[in-house]
């Protein structure tokens, strides 16, 4: 009977990325605009696949509010794609039924409603 493979051998390929390769620099969350929101954060999602934990990565609220801004994947030394991981744990969660954190969600559309973009254009 071959092994069952683990949370994190689905997840990496699904996503095409070894999460195992995650040094924990934790550059992704101190650079994701919306950290506060999150109780783990990018590298905490990522700390808790390496350990195997399916149900708290899918259950967590902090794989909601990844809004595709790509910056946390622009700082990563090891070039891991974490809004497409992000991505892909919203659709594992809802293909799986997992309850969403509705008070999660509507905390972060709090935050985002007064979040502000640096003017950084040079004009």
């Amino acid at each position: 009977m071959a092994d069952r493979p683990t949370f994190c051998d689905r997840v990496t390929q699904r996503c095409g990325d070894d999460f195992k390769r995650c040094s924990q620099c934790v550059n992704c969350s101190t650079q994701c605009p919306f950290a506060t929101a999150m109780r783990h954060g990018p590298n905490g999602i990522i700390r808790l696949i390496q350990y195997n934990l399916a149900l708290e990565v899918l259950e967590s609220p902090d794989i909601w509010p990844c809004i595709h801004c790509r910056v946390c994947a622009i700082v990563c030394p090891m070039a891991i794609d974490i809004p497409a991981l992000m991505a892909f744990l919203r659709e594992m969660a809802i293909e799986e039924g997992v309850g969403i954190d509705e008070k999660a969600i509507a905390r972060f559309h709090r935050l985002a409603a007064t979040f502000k973009p640096s003017d950084d254009t040079g004009d």
